[in-house]
C-alpha cells in the first residue's frame, strides 16, 4: 500500500489507459494479459523519460537507461532489491520473508558456489547420467517419444541443482524433487491470483486458492527433509570432532557461516528451497526456450553440435574451463534469452529513503522502480552489432566475439547497462554463472544423446504472457529419439559419459 501511495506521488505519465475515464483497477487488471504491449507502448512514447505502469494493484516507475549506472551504485539500505521482489511476489502469502531477514544465500552463492564451479562439473555430469536414464526410460533409438519439454527440463535441473545444494542425500529424494520443482510454480500462481484482488480482501481469499496450500506444503516438506539433514550433520560433526569430513555443498557452506536465527535447521531449509526455486526456474526456462528455438530453426543444429564435439574432444571431461569455448552455444542461449525475456521488467528496487538523481529528479520513499528490460532488448539503439532486433539471429553474439576486443564480451552470464535479463551491478543474479554452466552441460548431453524435433507440421508454440512475466507454453511438447551413436560418441570424447 505504501509503495502505491509513493509511486502515485511521482510525476510521470501512466501508460495503458484506454481513456481518461478508465479506472486504475481496470488498467491493472488488463496488465495481466497486456503487460508486454503496455510496457513497450510506454517505452516507445517516453523512451528517455520516466513512466508508470500499474501491475494489478502495484504501481511501478520505469526509469530510462541513463539512470542505471547511478541506480546500481545506490546501497541496498536506500534501494532494496529484496523488498521489491517480496512486494511483487506478495511475499507474506508465499513465505518469502526469508529473503528479507538476511542475504546469507546471496553471499554463499557469490563467494563459495561460483568459485568452485570447475570442481563440481564432474559431479553434475555423473548425476546427469543417472537423471537421463531415470527421466527418459522409454526413449530409444527405434522410435520417437512425445515429451512435455518444460516438465522434463525442470526435473533434470532440479536433480542437478539438488546435487550442488545438498549432495547425494537430497538430489535423488523424490519428495524433495517434487517440492523443489513445483514450489516456484505454486507460489507464482498464488501471488498472481491474489494480485487480482484489492489488498484488504487478500487474507480472506488466500485460503480458498489451492496453490496457496500447495506452496505451504512444499515449504513444510523442505523444512522436514532439510531440517533433519542439518540435524544429522551436526550430530555427526559433534561425535567425530576434528575428524569430521564436511560435505562440499551449499547447505554445508550456509551451516558454517549462519549465525543467530539464520542457523536454525528450519531457516536453513527454507533458504535452501528459495535458492532451489531460483535455480530451477532460471535454468529450466532458459533451456526450454533454447530447445524450442533450435527445433524451430533446425539449420543451426549441425554448427552447434560440431562446436560441442570439437570442444569436448579437445578438453576431455566436461569442465568449466571448456564452457567459454562453446561460443556458438552461448550465443544461441543469449539470443534465445533476448527474444524470450522471462522478466519484462528487471532491476527492481523499492526505495527505503527518498533519492535525488543526478538531473534533479526526486523519487519519494517507498517508490518501486524498475527498468523496461524487454523493450530495451528490442531497441535497435541498444542492440550490439546492429541489425533487426525483432529477428532471431542465434549467432549474433558469436560474430561479435570474433573481434579480438570482444573475445570475452557478450557472454550469456555477463551483464551491462543495456542487457539486463540477469540484472546488473552488485545485485545482479548471483547464480547466473552456475545457471550458464548447468544449462550448457545439460544441453550438450541432450543434443549428443537425442534427436529432438517439433511435432510434425507444428510451429514453435507461442509463449505465455502473465503480467510482467513471459514463460514457455507449459503444455509444449517435443519429440525425442535416442541417437543410435549417442552413447558411443560420448564415450569417444575422452571419457565424457563414462
Amino acid at each position: 500500500m505504501l509503495t502505491c501511495i509513493a509511486t502515485r506521488n511521482v510525476k510521470a505519465p501512466m501508460v495503458g489507459h484506454r481513456s481518461v475515464l478508465e479506472p486504475a483497477w481496470l488498467v491493472g487488471y488488463r496488465f495481466t494479459t497486456q503487460g508486454r504491449s503496455m510496457l513497450r507502448q510506454g517505452y516507445h512514447n517516453f523512451r528517455d523519460k520516466l513512466f508508470k505502469v500499474r501491475c494489478n494493484s502495484l504501481e511501478v516507475v520505469l526509469l530510462p537507461n541513463r539512470y542505471i549506472d547511478e541506480l546500481r551504485n545506490i546501497p541496498e539500505e536506500k534501494a532494496s532489491p529484496p523488498k521489491a521482489l517480496f512486494n511483487k511476489g506478495l511475499g507474506h502469502y508465499v513465505d518469502m520473508d526469508i529473503i528479507l531477514e538476511s542475504r546469507l544465500h546471496v553471499h554463499i552463492v557469490q563467494q563459495r558456489l561460483t568459485p568452485t564451479l570447475g570442481s563440481i562439473m564432474p559431479q553434475l555430469q555423473q548425476e546427469l547420467e543417472f537423471a537421463l536414464e531415470t527421466e527418459l526410460p522409454d526413449c530409444h533409438a527405434d522410435g520417437w517419444v512425445s515429451i512435455n519439454v518444460q516438465d522434463l527440463l525442470a526435473r533434470l535441473v532440479g536433480r542437478l541443482s539438488a546435487r550442488v545444494l545438498a549432495g547425494p542425500e537430497l538430489c535423488r529424494n523424490e519428495e524433495w524433487l517434487s517440492a523443489s520443482v513445483k514450489h516456484s510454480g505454486h507460489a507464482f500462481a498464488t501471488s498472481m491470483t491474489l494480485r487480482m484482488f484489492p489488498g484488504w480482501i487478500r487474507p480472506i481469499v488466500a485460503p480458498f486458492i489451492p496453490f496457496y496450500w500447495r506452496a505451504r506444503s512444499d515449504v513444510a516438506t523442505a523444512k522436514r527433509l532439510v531440517g533433519a539433514l542439518v540435524e544429522r550433520r551436526r550430530a555427526v560433526e559433534s561425535q567425530q570432532g576434528a575428524a569430521y569430513h564436511k560435505p562440499n555443498d551449499l547447505l554445508q557452506w550456509m551451516m558454517d557461516e549462519a549465525t543467530g536465527t539464520d542457523a536454525s535447521p528450519h531457516k536453513l531449509a527454507h533458504r535452501l528451497l528459495f535458492v532451489s526455486d531460483a535455480s530451477v526456474l532460471t535454468t529450466s526456462i532458459l533451456t526450454t526456450h533454447f530447445l524450442l528455438d533450435l527445433c524451430a530453426h533446425p539449420q543451426y543444429l549441425n554448427p552447434v553440435l560440431a562446436e560441442i564435439t570439437k570442444v569436448l574432444r579437445e578438453g576431455g571431461n566436461f569442465q568449466r574451463t571448456m564452457v567459454p569455448k562453446m561460443v556458438q552455444l552461448d550465443s544461441f542461449l543469449k539470443e534465445s534469452q533476448r527474444m524470450n525475456t522471462t522478466f519484462l521488467m528487471t532491476f527492481d528496487r523499492v526505495l527505503n529513503a527518498p533519492i535525488t538523481l543526478s538531473d534533479g529528479t526526486t523519487l519519494p520513499k517507498d517508490t518501486h522502480v524498475a527498468m523496461p528490460t524487454d523493450a530495451m532488448l528490442h531497441d535497435p539503439a541498444y542492440l550490439p552489432g546492429g541489425g533487426d532486433p525483432n529477428t532471431f539471429d542465434p549467432f549474433r553474439y558469436a560474430r561479435l566475439r570474433q573481434r579480438p576486443e570482444n573475445a570475452h564480451r557478450y557472454q550469456l552470464a555477463m551483464t551491462d547497462s543495456t542487457s539486463l535479463p540477469f540484472g546488473h551491478g552488485k545485485h545482479a543474479c548471483p547464480g547466473r554463472f552456475f545457471a550458464s554452466s548447468e544449462a550448457k552441460l545439460l544441453l550438450c548431453n541432450l543434443l549428443l544423446r537425442y534427436e529432438i524435433r517439433l511435432p510434425e507440421g507444428q510451429a514453435r508454440p507461442d509463449n505465455l504472457l502473465v503480467a510482467e512475466n513471459l514463460v514457455p507454453d507449459p503444455a509444449a511438447r517435443l519429440w525425442f529419439r535416442k541417437r543410435g551413436d549417442g552413447d558411443e560418441l560420448l564415450r569417444s570424447l575422452s571419457g565424457v559419459g563414462e
